[in-house]
């Protein structure tokens, strides 16, 4: 309404006295600057006109709401929150009606009430600042002025629910204003988005007073109150309150859960309204909804997760955020088939189909999702992550698998070259592990395996480029022959390169003689040791070898040839280089036990290890335990089903050639060279003879060891 300034006022006010009605003159107004919130009388002194912003008074003083005494402390954020009997606004309690999803008002600049009239066209605005037209002589008057003028004028005045003023505008401590009238107060700060009032003694003021007011980690409210499906809520700068309908109870939300609440739809969204306030756990913060948990941390940021899905039990399974798949990165969103959701290290897959709820973690995850994820040629996971015995883990998918393995990393096979694979016998086959995913190679499709290279082609179909062995399950191509680092105690039993070297250093090597630590050899070991004020144990440890200064390595017997010949190399380029290999150790001496190097010998079997070695060829046999107490390679190379045995009728160039004694133990094996002639290390040490079935006292096996 207009001050009693106006002609208007003066008419209104004639008809009034008339009726014995007292008035306050436009003079008699508070002072702006009034430092409390207690009603008071106001100066004889004239206001100047409202500024676009509330005037504020001269001196910043602390806030003190209408119901809290002085002096009287503000609980903090942390306490619990109350269980409540009313809302924020009941059909019991006047009110304001909370406004239905309406954003913050804002002081327009504009007051209403200065606005001309048709029935006033003649008038001038009112300056922006209001007192109350007729009240009793003995009650105080007080100034309504900027924002919150205008918020008054738009509720509707003395007749808004807000009811009247009872205390001036005050300056807060913190930058901002508040005036208090009969039902609610009103409040502004320079970043609330102009005056929002927040009606006292009801459930928000409650919970905003135990917060600490303006001063408190809510700050100033940034709305009115606004009416949500199944409650209310508050916006504040600090946070937001909500009033649950069903339950009574009033939380908040703040921070980055608070804004990733908000962004989904607050109450209205999926997650309902807040169950709790926000917790703090390690590695961050988590808050509980009717139907969800809301998560955040500084590496995967805010998400929310379903309590009522699959997903959530798949995740319960692996310790929530604390287990192995940690903090959600991603809201719950569809897929080729399904629904996933992201988490740091993995994602958890529902297959809509058959219902299996599926996660992929780690290598195998990082593999699939390059590969494309559910909508590549794999589809959805199958199982969860398996791990074998050997320590391969295996995941299955709809449509392939993939392995990963510390020394290969995480690869995947699937449709026609996994049809192949599985002809081979997976991983358990020659071809090992997977080495890489599916490429284009000049026209073929091709895979790389540890040890060989599958190809499709729609032309010529499938198979292995370069050399395979019949049974998939024999040894096969290679790039990493199977190899032990050496440098084992010389006990009783050993042999090899370095009791050779050991006998030699102690004077004690015969020619022709077994490179054996056998008594003879432990008896001058414990001379030596003891003249050396070593242990005398007849062991020969890496202190006794480095006393011995035999200028061999502690390691050599761990000496293994690598392939010379690449892994798709044809069978011929593999015998080839088999037999070259050997026929370069020609000249190289006789050491029982021994394979290797040139200078320090061979015998028949360490020749025949290093030899398929060069071509490529997996053995299953290392240098060093073909040195071991009580073997004999020779037997291994016979007795292993996992080697191609022919009859020696049908002998062919690169075939190995065993040989039993009288008794029909295995004692020997040669290399057949072809052209009658074949290599062996026999006597005085690795020479070409020409080709026998006998030898002094031994005779060759019915059967020949067929590498490749």
């Amino acid at each position: 309404m207009y001050p009693l300034s106006s002609l208007t006022g003066r008419r209104i006010s004639a008809a009034l006295l008339a009726a014995g009605v007292t008035f306050t003159p436009l003079a008699v107004q508070a002072s702006p600057s009034d430092p409390t919130d207690e009603p008071t009388l106001s100066t004889t002194e004239a206001p100047t006109p409202a500024p676009s912003e509330p005037a504020p008074s001269e001196t910043p003083v602390e806030e003190t709401p209408a119901d809290q005494t002085p002096g009287t402390e503000a609980p903090g954020e942390d306490g619990p929150n109350p269980t409540l009997d009313t809302p924020a606004t009941t059909s019991e309690t006047p009110g304001p009606e909370p406004r239905e999803s309406e954003s913050a008002p804002t002081d327009s600049g504009v007051d209403p009430a200065e606005e001309p009239t048709a029935e006033t066209p003649e008038e001038q605005p009112a300056p922006s600042i209001q007192t109350f037209s007729a009240i009793p002589e003995n009650t105080p008057n007080f100034a309504i002025v900027g924002a919150m003028r205008g918020y008054w004028d738009e509720m509707g005045g003395q007749d808004s629910w807000l009811g009247n003023p009872t205390s001036n505008e005050q300056k807060l401590s913190g930058g901002g204003y508040v005036q208090h009238f009969e039902n609610a107060d009103l409040y502004w700060s320079p970043g609330n988005g102009g005056a929002h009032a927040v009606y006292r003694g009801a459930a928000f003021e409650t919970l905003w007073k135990r917060s600490g007011y303006t001063r408190g980690w809510l700050g100033y409210p940034s709305t009115d109150e606004i009416r949500v499906p199944g409650g209310v809520m508050q916006k504040f700068t600090g946070g937001t309150l909500y009033f649950d309908f069903a339950t009574k109870n009033v939380w908040s939300t703040k921070g980055s859960i608070g804004g990733h609440y908000e962004s989904l739809g607050g109450p209205k969204s999926w997650l309902g309204f807040p169950t709790e306030n926000e917790i703090k756990i390690r590695g961050g913060y988590l808050q509980r909804f009717q139907h969800g948990i809301a998560y955040y941390s500084p590496g995967a940021g805010a998400h929310s997760i379903s309590r009522n899905g699959a997903i959530f039990g798949i995740w319960a399974r692996h310790g929530y955020e604390h287990g192995e798949l940690g903090f959600p990165t991603s809201q719950e969103y569809s897929v080729r088939g399904g629904r996933a959701q992201n988490f740091q290290n993995g994602t958890i897959y529902w297959n809509s189909r058959n219902g299996i709820t599926e996660v992929t973690k780690h290598a195998i995850h990082a593999n699939y999702v390059k590969l494309g994820g559910p909508k590549s040629a794999f589809g959805l996971p199958r199982t969860g992550e398996i791990t074998l015995n050997n320590g391969v883990v295996i995941q299955y998918f709809e449509n392939g698998q993939m392995y990963w393995h510390p020394r290969t990393g995480a690869y995947a096979v699937h449709s026609g070259m996994l049809n192949q694979y599985a002809k081979r016998g997976y991983e358990r086959g020659f071809l090992g592990l997977p080495t890489s995913n599916e490429y284009v190679y000049k026209g073929q499709y091709r895979q790389n395996f540890e040890n060989g290279v599958l190809y499709w082609t729609r032309s010529n179909g499938t198979g292995v480029v370069g050399w395979e062995p019949s049974n998939p399950y024999h040894f096969g191509p290679t790039n990493n022959p199977t190899t032990s680092r050496g440098g084992h105690n010389l006990t009783r039993g050993w042999n090899g390169v370095r009791v050779g070297v050991l006998q030699k250093r102690l004077g004690i090597f015969t020619r022709g003689q077994n490179a054996s630590m056998n008594s003879r050899t432990i008896s001058a070991v414990k001379s030596w040791q003891r003249k050396r004020g070593l242990p005398v144990t007849g062991v020969v440890d890496k202190r006794t070898w480095d006393s011995l200064g035999t200028g061999v390595s502690w390691y050599a017997d761990g000496y293994t040839v690598k392939p010379r010949v690449g892994i798709t190399a044809s069978r011929q380029e593999r015998i080839d280089t088999m037999i070259n290999y050997a026929r370069e150790q020609v000249g190289a001496p006789y050491m029982w036990g021994a394979a290797g190097t040139y200078n320090l010998g061979f015998d028949c079997s360490g020749l025949a290890l290093q030899s398929m070695n060069a071509a490529g060829l997996e053995t299953g046999l290392t240098p060093e335990q073909h040195a071991g107490a009580n073997w004999l390679s020779t037997h291994y190379f016979y007795n292993s089903k996992k080697f191609h045995k022919v009859p020696i009728s049908q002998l062919q160039r690169g075939d190995w050639v065993f040989y039993r004694d009288s008794g029909g133990t295995i004692r020997h094996m040669t290399m057949y060279l072809g052209n009658g002639q074949m290599i062996h290390s026999w006597g005085s040490g690795v020479h070409i003879r020409s080709y026998t079935r006998n030898l002094p006292g031994q005779s060759a096996d019915p059967y020949v060891l067929r590498p490749f």
